[in-house]
């Protein structure tokens, strides 16, 4: 049997998979949509790019990596949870 937590970050990896072959690719805007379609997050694009050129300066890439995603979602979910 899966934990919650394995079945969880296996639906994020598919998430983050689908919006990097999406046509417009896996980008600031895509996932400030994708944050507003599934948390109901809407207009943090500039704290959406703080966090990746921070986490970008820490593996020296230019590209959204899975766990650049996983930190943007975790954060803003976090961050919606103590609000509740």
């Amino acid at each position: 049997m899966l934990s919650i937590e394995f079945r969880f970050y296996r639906w994020l990896l598919r998430e983050y998979e689908k919006l990097r072959n999406s046509s417009k690719g896996l980008t600031v805007d895509s996932i400030n949509g994708w944050l507003n379609s599934h948390l109901g997050i809407v207009g943090e694009r500039k704290q959406i790019q703080d966090i990746i050129t921070d986490k970008q300066q820490s593996y020296e890439t230019s590209e959204i990596t899975d766990s650049i995603f996983k930190k943007i979602y975790s954060k803003f979910y976090n961050n919606q949870q103590t609000v509740c």
